[in-house]
């Protein structure tokens, strides 16, 4: 479900809570508990938009480019 969650802020954001429980089809305290979690690992970002793609996932991004190359 935590992949779900992330993929659907990469590719709908910003997205509230409620939104991600109704685009992935989950309970909004599943979702809402999801997305704490994204956050305090730096993977999202919470603003007033709502949820968007973090820190973490563009350091993967570049870890990732940086390994192929």
């Amino acid at each position: 479900q935590m992949l779900t969650v992330l993929e659907t802020v990469a590719q709908q954001g910003p997205v509230s809570a409620s939104d991600v429980a109704r685009l992935c089809d989950i309970n909004r305290t599943v979702a809402h508990r999801l997305l704490v979690t994204l956050a305090q690992r730096a993977y999202v970002r919470r603003s007033e938009g709502g949820y968007t793609i973090g820190p973490a996932v563009i350091a993967l991004v570049r870890q990732t480019e940086t390994d192929v190359q």
